[in-house]
């Protein structure tokens, strides 16, 4: 869990600092990506435990996971109210949308899967659900 909020405190740095909820949302996808591949290659022992408690749901993934909703929450809502984003689709199904697409990288069981595509998938992703989200 001291690795969960590790990573939470560098996606939480990388976004703080965007200016735009677009910008916000590319940087929580690339943010998380790259602190959990840094976890996968440089603390092997680390990321073993990390995915038993993913895949076994301990409870501080699940309070990890409801951080990063609430964070795709609140870029959501701030791209709705300056118009960057559209306002038709109820909030909890774009940020559950969002969150399915995100989980790979977030989910350490899931992300030995995606290590290879993970830094592509950083960039594509994001700007996908950017257009979906354009007004």
């Amino acid at each position: 869990s001291n690795r969960l909020a590790m990573i939470m405190q560098i996606v939480e740095a990388a976004i703080a600092e965007a200016p735009t909820a677009s910008e916000r949302l590319r940087r929580l996808f690339r943010s998380i990506s790259e602190a959990g591949s840094d976890l996968f290659f440089h603390d092997r022992k680390l990321y073993d435990i990390a995915a038993v408690a993913s895949r076994d749901q301990w409870p501080s993934v699940k309070i990890h996971e409801v951080r990063i909703r609430e964070l795709i929450r609140q870029i959501v809502l701030q791209g709705r109210e300056s118009g960057e984003f559209e306002r038709k689709t109820p909030l909890d199904e774009a940020v559950n949308a969002i969150f399915l697409i995100l989980r790979p990288y977030v989910d350490s069981a899931q992300l030995q899967y995606n290590l290879d595509t993970a830094p592509e998938a950083a960039v594509h992703l994001p700007a996908l659900i950017l257009r979906s989200l354009a007004p």
